[in-house]
């Protein structure tokens, strides 16, 4: 038989069996679509951020193309000013450097009129990026530059650029509060820039750019800036002796790969150094973080896809190829080869798969855009396509479809001649999930005092294979969520308990936003408004622990003698300082190495970070800043409690030494006796509104907020589940579908030895609930297994024991019931319920 004549038979075969693959091909298109969806969601923030990102940072802050950037690692959503200003020296030391700089890129907030810039997401609404004035960086489009020496009446003076305007709501003459790292400072807006020279080296003004362009994040995160004079931008962000960044300028002739390795090679290893040729390298750390986390959930979806997609299609062309068992054994018998056969299934699959494919792209194309228009609330938001959809439409469309078939056409190739003699194929068929059902069959059957039930069940266990395939499809999307379900509810009562029950404080004080807030400013500012005790601040540290076995970079920092008055950490092991060393960081001159510093610090250490770095109490470890700066320190207590410390805390005076100590994030305060603690809240907030987005809360909100952080991410991941679960229940209803086709002549005999179409339909309906209902406990079980096992792994921090959320299961369930009933309903109602006639 020629290759000709065999395309032409699988497409006949499509064409006949259209109605019975048209299920599949829609399960296809949603899975599809989905993975379209997510890759266009990720393309469509790519564009927010990109078409801003590299004219902004490179026109605003003058990052010149050829350049070598030395930057702190991206380790968290908010920028971090940890390059220490003596490093300059060194980059300039290095052979090949002409010339080397530092600057400052820092977010900060401005202080916005109610209900202004509501469109935007909270963390976003006045944020603006710091520049530091010069003539040779901005040009002053209207106003004056933003110079000390002219009269501000005041306040500080400060230019904006298009941008500024838009996300500080102000323009020329207006008059703003900045909220800064150090606090509320008022600002006069005494002049409007633009870059210099916005067209050189392919760089556009970052406000503006090309018509028609897609707005980078317009609300003011990429292209919002506001200028300050150099000299007081350092203080500003409490940033005195450190940089954002240091830019690196080879000499004329010298190669800048030479320059970047010779840096590589003379700078501490912590430190971040790239390429200004490499976009990400002046891309800000805000947007490269969120955007890599794009990234990581758009693939890790479309694997899901792919795999719950390859399960409906080999499920669906397993049971083709069996139905047809005796067609392909009459075409084997006038000339038709194995091979020839096990074609004709893949170009069966191909014909689906780019069915589905095509159906899919153009479903996702617009969901892509709805799912857009929720990052960026307000922006023109086009259809967009791009290569990666449609390598994501025929990976997920046609590459996993034809992978698919291989087992179904490895089957129909070894269909022999002589079955055409027969039917159907008389022998039972089993599977994985069919044998591992088998036993929950008989107990359904043993418990069942129906004899409907006990047919269904016997229909079930005749086909195995078939009653396996039904349930796979399922078992994926509902394990999924199960396990999703379980992890959640452990994590959230863990969360809840230490906040709560583990902790003595009245009020908590927060960082919610992207703005660095300096500590000792805040604190300062506490002791102004009456609070001198009862305060445990807790700050992000700029480096990393390192022990004998290991490292770890999320560390903090705190009066180690004052957490037990707020916290109970659940010691394991040591004891707190009965007083911490508070000695000023001035009393230290010299520590620009390991060695300099002779007596030992001290840290605390959970019993993960214990056992990652290799440290019990009394063993020495390293804290080295992002600079490379070291500090020996002493283990002196271990703990199981870490949702308020974090996995490692360190003396602050030790972070302050070595010039690690970064942003503030928390505070518990005790409330004076006799003060209401609702009222001390209001007058918290009240005076602490210069500092950004600093949140007070009493106990039962700030657990309720960290709680929620975790049922938004659980609500996120259960919506990119529930598009697996609807291609499973896809699955699910075109696998009844077949088996009620595959078994009409045995349902018409039914009805002609008595039974009534809703006799029939009932026994369909109950064989599909017993078969969805098993899926789903089988899926249950092995998700709540899952998770226990993942709890009982997990940091006590985390989880420390597992809670089964019964009533979240029980909705799992009966969505699973709701899917077989529903699948079995439109099964008969599409065969007529089995005829009389159909016995025949």
């Amino acid at each position: 038989m020629t290759q000709s004549a065999v395309l032409v038979l699988a497409r006949r075969s499509v064409r006949a069996r259209l109605s019975r693959i048209a299920a599949t091909v829609l399960g296809l298109a949603v899975a599809v679509s989905f993975t379209v969806a997510a890759f266009g969601v990720a393309a469509q923030f790519e564009r927010f951020v990109g078409d801003g990102t590299d004219a902004a940072a490179q026109a605003a802050a003058a990052v010149p193309q050829g350049a070598v950037v030395i930057a702190a690692p991206a380790g968290g959503v908010t920028q971090t000013t940890a390059v220490d200003e003596a490093l300059l020296g060194r980059v300039r030391a290095v052979p090949g450097v002409i010339e080397a700089s530092g600057s400052y890129d820092q977010p900060i907030g401005v202080r916005l009129a109610s209900g202004v810039q509501a469109d935007i997401p909270v963390v976003l609404r006045g944020l603006v990026f710091t520049s530091a004035w010069d003539a040779d960086r901005w040009t002053v489009v209207e106003g004056r530059a933003p110079t000390l020496d002219g009269d501000a009446g005041g306040a500080l003076p400060i230019a904006l650029d298009a941008g500024g305007e838009r996300s500080a709501d102000a323009s020329l003459g207006d008059t703003i509060e900045l909220q800064t790292p150090i606090g509320g400072v008022p600002a006069l807006v005494v002049g409007l820039v633009e870059p210099a020279n916005p067209g050189q080296d392919g760089v556009e003004q970052a406000s503006g750019g090309e018509a028609g362009a897609a707005p980078a994040l317009s609300a003011g995160v990429i292209d919002a800036r506001v200028v300050v004079d150099s000299q007081v931008l350092a203080p500003l962000l409490d940033a005195e002796g450190r940089l954002d960044r240091i830019t690196a300028l080879p000499a004329p002739g010298v190669e800048l790969d030479d320059v970047a390795g010779a840096l590589i090679e003379a700078l501490p290893a912590d430190l971040r150094i790239t390429t200004a040729d490499d976009a990400d390298a002046v891309t800000a750390q805000t947007v490269r973080v969120i955007s890599e986390g794009v990234a990581t959930a758009t693939l890790a979806f479309a694997v899901l896809s792919a795999v719950v997609a390859a399960l409906l299609v080999s499920n669906t062309l397993a049971i083709l190829v069996t139905q047809r068992n005796r067609e392909l054994a009459l075409m084997r018998c006038v000339g038709l080869t194995s091979a020839q056969a096990a074609r004709i299934v893949f170009l069966e699959a191909g014909m689906v798969g780019v069915a589905g494919g095509l159906l899919g792209l153009g479903l996702g194309v617009p969901l892509s855009v709805v799912g857009a228009s929720f990052i960026q609330p307000g922006a023109e938001v086009d259809l967009l396509v791009t290569p990666q959809m449609v390598i994501a439409a025929a990976g997920v469309g046609v590459a996993v479809t034809v992978i698919a078939a291989i087992m179904p056409a490895l089957r129909a190739s070894r269909v022999p001649p002589l079955a055409a003699l027969v039917a159907a194929d008389a022998t039972p068929r089993r599977g994985i999930v069919g044998w591992a059902m088998t036993p929950l069959l008989l107990v359904v059957r043993a418990m069942s005092p129906s004899s409907g039930v006990r047919m269904a069940v016997d229909n079930a266990r005749r086909d195995l294979r078939r009653s396996g395939a039904t349930a796979t499809t399922l078992i994926v999307g509902l394990g999924l969520i199960s396990l999703v379900l379980t992890g959640s509810a452990s994590i959230r009562a863990a969360t809840e308990d230490q906040f709560v029950n583990a902790s003595s404080a009245d009020l908590y004080l927060e960082r919610r936003g992207l703005v660095r807030i300096s500590t000792e400013a805040m604190e300062q500012r506490l002791a102004e408004v009456g609070v001198t005790s009862g305060v445990v601040s807790v700050l992000a540290v700029d480096g990393r622990l390192d022990g004998p076995e290991g490292g770890i970079d999320q560390v903090s920092a705190a009066r180690l003698d004052s957490i037990p008055q707020q916290f109970d950490l659940g010691l394991t092991g040591g004891a707190f300082p009965e007083e911490a060393a508070a000695v000023p960081v001035s009393d230290f001159a010299g520590t620009a190495g390991r060695g300099q510093l002779d007596e030992a610090g001290r840290v605390m250490l959970s019993d993960e970070a214990s056992e990652t770095l290799g440290a019990k109490v009394g063993d020495a470890v390293t804290l080295r800043s992002v600079s490379g700066t070291e500090r020996d320190l002493r283990v002196v207590g271990t703990y199981q409690r870490t949702a308020f410390v974090g996995p490692a805390v360190v003396e602050r005076a030790d972070a302050e030494r070595i010039g690690a100590d970064g942003s503030f994030e928390v505070a518990a305060v005790d409330v004076p006796e006799g003060l209401r603690v609702r009222r001390s809240s209001r007058y918290l907030e009240r005076n602490l509104n210069g500092f950004p987005k600093l949140r007070v809360h009493t106990p039962s909100e700030f657990a309720a907020l960290n709680v929620g952080v975790a049922d938004t991410v659980t609500r996120l991941v259960l919506v990119i589940l529930s598009g697996a679960l609807l291609v499973g229940a896809l699955g699910a209803a075109n696998t009844i579908s077949l088996s009620v086709m595959e078994r009409r002549r045995e349902l018409g005999l039914l009805r002609a030895v008595g039974a009534t179409a809703a006799q029939v339909r009932s026994l369909v309906r109950t064989e599909a609930l017993v078969i969805c209902g098993l899926a789903a406990a089988v899926a249950m079980v092995a998700g709540v297994g899952l998770a226990v096992l993942a709890v009982s792994r997990a940091p006590a921090e985390f989880a420390a024991e597992p809670l089964v959320p019964w009533p979240s299961l029980a909705v799992v369930g009966v969505a699973a019931l709701a899917i077989g009933a529903t699948s079995a309903a439109l099964a008969t109602r599409r065969q007529n319920a089995g005829g009389p006639l159909d016995a025949l």
